[in-house]
């Protein structure tokens, strides 16, 4: 079967006459009747991981650099990463990210009364994902955070 006749048959019946080779040089024998053909889809390649001991990162506007920090008031939640991934892409994931998912802080946040809610940045290896090698299972997380100000030393 060619490779367009597999992928047909994963979807649907198809009908092919079979046929043997007995030695090189002669020509193909034909069977008499034709047989139905239907293929199993194709093994997904991708399994589910959680991500062991993961490392969120803190990318703060260069306004708010040093006058404040990030107090995330559900980090379990954001923490708790699940993807659906090759066993090549989990592991550039896993040892080759500096920081699995990145929330940003920007200038805005600093007059904000109380929690902000910010969709979380994943960090997928690209090479992988625009291969479709990695995915997130869930929808992006939001982490609630509130900014508290660093005080001056001495002050």
């Amino acid at each position: 079967m060619t490779r367009g006749d597999i992928e047909k048959a994963r979807s649907e019946v198809i009908e092919k006459t079979p046929y043997i080779v007995l030695a090189s040089g002669q020509p193909p024998r034909q069977a008499t009747a034709s047989v139905k053909i239907k293929m199993p889809p194709e093994g997904d390649l991708l399994k589910q991981y959680t991500i062991k001991n993961p490392k969120l990162g803190y990318c703060f506007s260069y306004n708010l650099q040093g006058k404040y920090r990030a107090e995330v008031e559900n980090l379990r939640e954001v923490l708790i990463i699940t993807i659906r991934a090759t066993p090549a892409a989990i592991q550039a994931y896993e040892e080759n990210t500096q920081y699995h998912v990145t929330l940003d802080i920007i200038d805005s946040d600093e007059f904000e009364e109380g929690s902000n809610p910010r969709v979380v940045r994943y960090n997928f290896p690209r090479e992988y994902v625009e291969k479709g090698d990695i995915l997130l299972v869930n929808e992006p997380v939001k982490a609630e955070f509130r900014l508290e100000q660093i005080s001056p030393e001495g002050q």
